[in-house]
């Protein structure tokens, strides 16, 4: 017989990426009843998934504000060790190359600010509040719990285009 032990096993095998032939014959579970286990968790699947890579760029630095720093210091390094050559030296070729790359990649890591009022704010707050109300009464399910604990404010602020827009004195005076 299958029990929940069961199911929650399979759910860890399939978010570390174990193929299903591989959970069968540790599960000791047909490989069909585990397909469809599959479809029916799918969104439990990606959540888990998603935490264990969300933690593994977290433990590799590969963060937003982790690559800044850490091409920022990269950066600062290079320009020291600039400062105290001889621009005469061969190798210097390389360092001040070394330094248009380090600066590129911090370029690269700059992320544009956001900032939303606090009414919005209030607006995601209350839109979450919803959310969560309609969870505890089992309108929306349990499966859909983990994807929306932090989606609405953390989507907003990382996709800026769908932020509502701000109008300033003279345009709202114009209408």
């Amino acid at each position: 017989m299958k029990t929940q032990e069961d199911v929650s096993k399979f759910i860890q095998f399939r978010a570390q990426g174990f193929s299903f032939d591989k959970i069968a014959k540790k599960l000791k579970i047909a490989r069909r009843t585990l397909i469809n286990w599959s479809n029916k968790y799918a969104i439990e699947i990606a959540n888990l998934r998603s935490e264990r890579l969300e933690a593994l760029r977290e433990e590799y630095c590969l963060s937003v504000e982790a690559k800044v720093r850490m091409w920022g210091q990269a950066v600062n390094r290079i320009t020291e060790e600039i400062a105290r050559r001889n621009l005469r030296n061969v190798t210097t070729d390389k360092l001040l190359d070394m330094l248009v790359k380090a600066q590129s990649k911090l370029e690269q890591s700059y992320i544009e600010p956001v900032f939303i009022s606090e009414d919005e704010i209030e607006e995601y707050r209350k839109w979450y509040e919803a959310i969560e109300s309609l969870q505890k009464q089992d309108i929306l399910g349990s499966s859909h719990q983990k994807c929306t604990k932090s989606a609405p404010f953390l989507h907003q602020i990382q996709n800026p285009e769908s932020l509502p827009s701000h109008k300033n004195d003279k345009d709202a005076e114009s209408q």
